[in-house]
């Protein structure tokens, strides 16, 4: 269903309100400037984040694959030239613009083979702990990451350069991340608690073994080897549907268009503080989420043998 069939049907089964008339003087298109039109596509947008991250009283979540990617990162250390080298600080010069200097990464000098982590940074001076050894005035110096987190990014960035987790504008939100997974060997990263290990690891850079989940994100184990891919799989919201293109559909599974203008007369009712009515669309809601099937139960379907397709006719 597209956007404008959807505010459609919750328009007229709400009874057609005044404040929510979006049609223009002649009634045959969308007033996509309207405040009505607007709230309407709001409420749909807020129906497909409930929707696709809906869960049961009795704990089961609902998966869907619409709202599913998967990224590569090509894990390269920023390189600079060490410059004004003090005992705990020094200039990272020769950085490309915007480059990113958070707290956290390792500052490993070429020819010296000094190491420090980073404990924060101001333009291109960084502070330093932890330092083992001493940097060369003029040498190269290599900042490894460990920790990645979501980042939005433009049609076109380059791969090369991003120091997060690339998420297109105009994807949905990033909600979480399911797995990483080491594109050379093909191997998943185990996913381990919070241990000490995560807070204080060797200098030595290495290929990581597991993962430390944290907000918005995921932490290594280890200081990645200059030039390693990882593919990190992640669940993210629905695509934020826009005010002017009326054909445009959700990013949710076709048979769960439907339920999108139950949401929405849902929230007309409880609007308008009917809450009787509001209820019983609330459990037609409910029910129609609990018998509606997501790819995750078509695929588990066709992998039991309980599905059997007939040719037409039978």
């Amino acid at each position: 269903m597209t956007i404008l069939n959807i505010v459609k049907e919750i328009f007229e089964s709400l009874g057609e309100p005044s404040d929510l008339d979006f049609w223009n003087s002649t009634r045959t298109a969308a007033n996509t400037s309207s405040v009505a039109w607007k709230r309407l596509v709001d409420v749909v947008n807020e129906g497909c984040l409930a929707l696709s991250s809906w869960k049961w009283p009795n704990g089961r979540q609902i998966r869907m694959r619409h709202v599913e990617d998967v990224v590569y990162l090509k894990m390269n250390p920023v390189e600079g030239v060490c410059s004004g080298v003090l005992p705990s600080s020094l200039e990272m010069a020769g950085l490309a613009d915007g480059t990113n200097l958070q707290a956290g990464k390792l500052l490993v000098g070429e020819e010296s083979g000094a190491t420090g982590i980073v404990l924060w940074s101001s333009g291109t001076t960084l502070m330093l702990t932890g330092v083992e050894g001493s940097f060369v005035e003029g040498e190269k110096g290599k900042l490894y990451q460990r920790e990645w987190k979501f980042e939005t990014v433009t049609a076109g960035y380059d791969p090369e350069t991003v120091t997060g987790i690339p998420v297109l504008a105009g994807k949905g939100a990033p909600i979480d991340v399911i797995g990483v997974y080491d594109v050379e060997s093909g191997i998943a990263l185990g996913e381990t608690e919070r241990q000490e290990r995560y807070v204080s690891v060797g200098r030595n850079v290495v290929a990581p073994s597991s993962i430390q989940r944290i907000p918005r994100g995921f932490v290594l184990d280890t200081w990645p080897l200059e030039g390693a891919v990882v593919a990190v799989r992640f669940t993210r919201g629905p695509g934020v549907l826009g005010y002017t293109d009326t054909e445009a559909e959700p990013e949710l599974p076709p048979q769960f268009h439907w339920g999108l203008v139950l949401w929405g007369k849902w929230w007309g009712l409880q609007r308008s503080l009917e809450t009787n009515d509001a209820y019983a669309v609330r459990k037609d809601l409910e029910s129609f989420m609990s018998q509606t099937r997501t790819e995750y139960d078509f695929q588990d379907e066709f992998v039991t043998g309980q599905m059997k397709a007939y040719p037409e006719g039978r």
